[in-house]
């Protein structure tokens, strides 16, 4: 565990290919951004911090700020509020099945983008859109 610290305390995490570009549109569209994870408010800003990406986000909501995690839609609601938007209003990207289901009962627009677990048959059923990288987001949404 102190190995894990360590790393993710003072090494910046892997940017996926094609989040610059993307965080980059959503700001020159001056579209709210916030982060969602259940990642400890710390810890979040910490890697946010070391990647170069907190500029980007508005608000971080935590998994140590609410009650229930995902796939509780809760996360996804608090984040939306501090953005001021309702969260139909909202655009959601996730890699992970239970984070797509926390989004999806929260009335999130969903983008999925499958990491280490693809998604399953029931989770395709839910209609959201699933893509294959991050590189292909902007294209979908200049769409």
């Amino acid at each position: 565990m102190n190995y894990y610290h360590e790393v993710t305390e003072h090494q910046a995490i892997p940017i996926k290919e094609g989040v610059i570009e993307l965080l980059e549109w959503l700001k020159a569209n001056q579209i709210p951004m916030a982060v969602a994870t259940s990642t400890d408010l710390r810890l979040a800003k910490v890697k946010l911090q070391l990647a170069g990406l907190e500029r980007y986000f508005d608000n971080v909501t935590c998994g140590c700020e609410v009650t229930h995690g995902k796939p509780d839609p809760e996360i996804y609601v608090l984040a939306a509020s501090r953005l001021n938007v309702e969260p139909q209003y909202c655009l959601g990207f996730e890699d992970s099945n239970n984070g797509v289901r926390a989004g999806i009962v929260a009335h999130l627009q969903m983008i999925q983008i499958p990491d280490l677990v693809e998604p399953t048959d029931e989770i395709k059923a839910l209609g959201h859109t699933i893509l294959p990288s991050l590189k292909a987001v902007v294209g979908h949404l200049s769409k």
